[in-house]
């Protein structure tokens, strides 16, 4: 077992810390927002999570195998506990990018070999075409052998079964796991249920349908390239905050009554800006990876954060919006039971 120690001037206790979850957040993710939560060091906000609480680990079945091979020590590329390396800034421990020896190992399983351009499609890497040097060691490594017992060309991996061997604790002895009956029935939600809860927007079915189809369509992505060609300034503050208002983007009315859509106008503003914002990250250099306009659940961990330090969120323009935006406003109890009937 390996344990892993950061040094005192890394450790803040008192920065206040929102940890952002859903329904998608599952297994590692969850685990630590859960610890977070009930060590008291992080406030948990948005939707319970998905409850993936279990180890597994694949059993081969032995009636079936997989085809054998020859398992050949390879260089992996990366630095593996025990191998020496270059303790350049004298910190007792490897970093990455200090140099170090990669000792080649066998790994237990077959290497399809590097990826590499078939200039010639004959199939196989022949000397002098392009590969991909994965693990560094500059040469190509090409698939291990094996015995291609049903002469299909390739290797074949016999079927394997996946078995639940253990299964993740929180702190106060509580499993996040979500259970399930014989017939597949849910028994128990499990999850991490958060401090505050905040839901998503709920968009109807039928306009999100229409909005990837618009997405497509010839009209709004020549209405989008010119914005960005004719107002490329003006569209790069947008792709920030367009105030929720259409006739920022020149011509916009004009533009959505050509659709003849039932589509309400705001949501193509939303779809109009969406695919600004796609074309601006080109045009800056850069991804675009929060949007505090429209998410309503990073509003929501911005707005629980001013409040504990005593923020006040309408002097910053681009939180303007968000102020006074959660006052007053319960955590949706639905989300959450009384008490928590996770199992013990």
């Amino acid at each position: 077992m390996y344990q892993y120690f950061t040094s005192d001037d890394l450790y803040h206790d008192e920065v206040p810390m929102v940890v952002l979850v859903n329904k998608g957040s599952a297994s590692a993710s969850e685990i630590v927002a859960g610890c977070l939560k009930e060590h008291g060091r992080a406030t948990i906000v948005g939707t319970r999570t998905y409850g993936k609480g279990s180890v597994q680990n694949m059993f081969s079945i032995r009636s079936r195998p997989d085809e054998p091979h020859t398992d050949e020590p390879r260089e992996n590329g990366l630095w593996d506990e025990g191998e020496r390396y270059e303790d350049e800034n004298g910190n007792g421990r490897f970093d990455y990018g200090e140099p170090w020896t990669d000792i080649a190992r066998r790994n237990r399983r077959w290497d399809a070999g590097e990826t590499f351009e078939d200039l010639d499609g004959n199939g196989r890497r022949d000397d002098g075409e392009p590969f991909t040097d994965e693990n560094s060691n500059g040469r190509y490594d090409g698939p291990e052998r094996y015995d291609d017992l049903n002469h299909n060309g390739k290797w074949d991996r016999g079927p394997h079964m996946k078995v639940t061997i253990a299964r993740y604790y929180l702190p106060n002895g509580i499993s996040i796991h979500k259970e399930v009956d014989r017939e597949g029935r849910v028994t128990h939600e499990g999850g991490v249920i958060p401090d505050v809860v905040q839901k998503t927007r709920d968009t109807p079915l039928w306009i999100l349908e229409e909005l990837d189809a618009l997405s497509e369509d010839d009209r709004v992505k020549a209405f989008v390239d010119t914005q960005l060609r004719e107002h490329q300034a003006t569209s790069i503050e947008l792709a920030t905050h367009d105030g929720f208002d259409g006739s920022r983007y020149t011509e916009f009315r004009t533009f959505y009554e050509s659709l003849d859509t039932r589509v309400p106008e705001d949501e193509i503003r939303r779809l109009v800006r969406a695919l600004v914002r796609r074309k601006v990250q080109d045009v800056i250099g850069r991804e675009l990876i929060d949007d505090v306009q429209e998410d309503l659940q990073l509003q929501r961990a911005i707005a629980v954060l001013a409040e504990q330090i005593g923020l006040d969120l309408g002097t910053i323009p681009r939180f303007a919006h968000i102020d006074g935006r959660f006052e007053n406003r319960a955590a949706n109890a639905g989300d959450a039971p009384d008490r928590d009937t996770s199992p013990k």
